[in-house]
């Protein structure tokens, strides 16, 4: 099921607009579930058409293709592989993202779902600021967003810092595009963090690297559980971290999971704060972007860059 209790105000007054001009077509045949996301994607500024089978869903499309799909994968009269393949077939609809929605969160189901053609992959039961972040970000790709406010000139050093292997320099101009003091990558390992490089805004000259920090004492263990984005506006009015030890510490966080090329979780690429931070899509959109180029560019296991 679709999380029904989510603390929104918050986060509704701090990402209201992020979806303006944004068409989402939600496919969903459960009415409870439908309405909810509606509401919610509303909130942001969307414009949500709504379908409860694949028939309606295909009448929806042929009236007017919207910016992003976001499906469930079973539906009485089909699934989201058949919505998926009417679409493609569709003229013009070769570049409409697809998020497919799904209670099965096992890698072989994600595998299958990116490898059809699915944009993205979120598992039930979801953070719906998770699922914003996959909204914004799969829309950002539609309308070929440049990443978060920098110029392609920008863009194209972020290739080259990458294809460099220079990861240092790479969270500089990462962390320039936000409003976070920290940036960071981080592996997994046996409950730890192995920090590759942590950038500090306040001192950007300065060896910020680390190793071996407990895992259950950042908020990349809400990356490790989910294996998707994560926003935490402000961790004190925030009930998805009202246990953590450092919610008065560190009061904001957005991140993206690494993956390795198999598809297994490698850690993450984060910014914190110890300041509340506003939601930033394009930022997490941005940082998807880099994702998955940036595994290759990271040095071995526990190395210094």
């Amino acid at each position: 099921m679709w999380r029904r209790h989510q603390r929104w105000s918050y986060g509704k007054c701090l990402a209201a607009q992020s979806l303006k001009d944004t068409v989402v077509l939600v496919v969903e045949d459960d009415e409870d579930n439908r309405e909810l996301v509606q509401v919610f994607l509303e909130g942001q500024g969307a414009t949500v058409r709504t379908a409860d089978s694949l028939a309606a869903a295909k009448l929806a499309l042929a009236e007017r293709l919207p910016d992003v799909v976001l499906t469930d994968m079973r539906f009485s009269d089909g699934d989201g592989f058949d919505l998926l393949h009417a679409l493609r077939a569709m003229e013009g609809a070769a570049s409409v993202p697809v998020i497919a929605v799904t209670g099965r969160a096992e890698l072989s189901a994600r595998d299958r779902a990116v490898e059809a053609g699915f944009t993205k992959y979120v598992t039930k039961p979801f953070d719906v600021f998770a699922l914003l972040a996959a909204v914004a970000s799969a829309a950002a790709l539609k309308h070929d967003a440049p990443m978060a406010t920098a110029s392609d000139a920008t863009e194209a050093a972020i290739e080259r810092l990458i294809a460099a292997n220079d990861v240092r320099r790479l969270l500089a101009v990462l962390n320039g595009h936000g409003t976070y003091q920290y940036s960071s990558i981080f592996r997994f390992a046996d409950g730890k963090l192995d920090s590759v490089w942590t950038f500090d805004r306040a001192r950007p000259n300065a060896d910020a690297s680390a190793v071996d920090l407990p895992m259950a004492g950042s908020y990349c263990t809400y990356i490790e559980s989910a294996a998707a984005a994560i926003y935490i506006t402000d961790a004190t009015t925030d009930h998805r971290v009202a246990d953590h030890p450092k919610r008065d510490i560190l009061r904001s966080y957005c991140g993206v999971p690494l993956f390795r090329a198999d598809g297994s979780l490698l850690g993450t690429l984060c910014h914190y704060d110890e300041e509340p931070r506003p939601l930033a899509p394009a930022l997490i959109a941005e940082m998807e972007r880099v994702a998955t180029a940036l595994v290759a560019a990271l040095p071995p296991a526990s190395a210094r860059v």
